[in-house]
This record gives structure tokens, sequence and C-alpha cells, in this order.
């Protein structure tokens, strides 16, 4: 007779332990994190370090973004023509291409042009436009 009553006490206690936890789930969201898909949470906004000026994506370790950088004078400011990342510039499933500047969407063979400081020990790009906004 004991024993019944403590398996009865111990299903009481595992059902319990059941219900809070799966609200603790629901109530942190944790199961809309793990459906989401992974390439919305590598989603950035233009501008951020590591990030493609072009779509938006957070760029992996050792992805490099497209571009030109042509000479100057005074060797302090270069113009740059960005022509994007490998997830934009590919041509099975593109992502969109967008100038963070007008916001228009860019064809596959467009650019945005941007200058580029030199400083020491880091480098600094400040995109002015694309082909259709900005005349460099």
């Amino acid at each position: 007779m004991f024993t019944v009553f403590i398996a009865f006490i111990l299903i009481l206690f595992a059902i319990l332990f059941i219900y809070i936890g799966s609200q603790l789930v629901f109530k942190l969201g944790l199961e809309n994190r793990m459906r989401e898909p992974a390439k919305s949470a590598r989603e950035s906004k233009a501008g951020a370090p590591k990030t493609c000026p072009v779509c938006a994506i957070k760029l992996l370790k050792g992805e490099q973004v497209s571009s030109s950088v042509f000479p100057t004078m005074d060797g302090k400011e270069r113009i740059m023509h960005i022509k994007g990342c490998p997830y934009c510039l590919k041509n099975e499933m593109p992502r969109k291409r967008v100038c963070p500047v007008c916001l228009k969407t860019l064809s596959a063979k467009s650019y945005l042009v941007a200058k580029l400081y030199t400083r020491p020990g880091r480098d600094h790009v400040h995109v002015l436009g694309c082909v259709y906004c900005r005349k460099a």
C-alpha cells in the first residue's frame, strides 16, 4: 500500500515538472528560436561590421566582399566599387541586392560606389551610393 502511494506521488511530481518546463519554454520563446531558419539568423543591417553592404548578410570568417579599389593622388581616401558578396553574386538563388542609400534594387552587373579611408590598423569604407544615385 505504501509503495503505491509513493508511486502516485512521483507521477504527480513528474506531471508537475513537465507542465512547469513547458510553460517556461513557451514563455521564453525557445521554440521560436529553434524553428527559425539559419539564413534569417545571419540577417543584419547594412553598415554593420562584417556585413555585405549590398544584400545585408553577415559574412562568415574568411568570406569577403568583391570590390575594386582605385588609387588617388593624396593616398588618404580612395574610390571603391563594391560588387557584392558570394551570396548576392552567385546565380543560383540570388539574394535581393539593394542600394543602402537610395533603396533601389540593383542588377547583377551594377555596383556600389564608396570611399575607402586608410587608417592605422584598420580601413574604413563609406558607401556613397549606387551607379544610379551616385556618379563617381
